[in-house]
């Protein structure tokens, strides 16, 4: 198992995981519809990097940008369309995109550092702030969309099925 595989692992099963089924269980959110949210929050970020970046005269920046925009609402579509079908246990996109999501990963914690450096030398910009938040919510998209579907909820299963037999009984 390599490395990426083993932290892709480990963020899926034990931060991105327990976080779907906390909020499925006690909140009512989807996973999907979380990740359709950081997605569309990751293109709202971008729209104002991009105006920066034009601003500056940095034109392949913004270019980059655009694309960027698009995956994210790319993907914002996708997660949104696979809230719809209501499977319960492994999900096809844990595998699939798996080697999307480690290289996002490993850009995220390169910039990330990057960043930290520039902080540490005083040259920490608007821009690195902005790319920084919009990478963050992009990954952690990604990684709900990974997740497993929560089970249904079986306590309320066995209660209703309890109920229906103390009725007809």
């Amino acid at each position: 198992m390599t490395v990426l595989h083993r932290l892709d692992t480990f963020l899926l099963d034990r931060v991105a995981q327990p976080c779907a089924d906390w909020l499925s269980q006690n909140v009512g959110i989807s996973p999907y519809r979380l990740a359709t949210n950081l997605f569309l929050a990751s293109a709202a970020v971008e729209i104002p990097r991009m105006a920066l970046n034009l601003q500056r005269g940095s034109y392949a920046a913004a270019l980059f940008g655009g694309l960027v925009l698009l995956m994210d609402t790319i993907y914002a579509h996708r997660a949104n369309s696979m809230d719809g079908r209501k499977v319960a246990g492994m999900n096809h996109e844990r595998v699939v995109d798996f080697m999307f999501r480690s290289l996002s990963t490993l850009g995220t914690a390169v910039g990330t550092v990057m960043s930290l450096i520039l902080l540490a030398l005083g040259q920490y910009l608007l821009l690195d702030a902005i790319r920084d938040v919009s990478n963050l919510t992009f990954l952690a998209g990604l990684f709900f969309v990974a997740v497993n579907r929560p089970p249904p909820r079986v306590r309320h299963v066995i209660e209703t099925k309890l109920a229906t037999a103390r009725g007809a009984a």
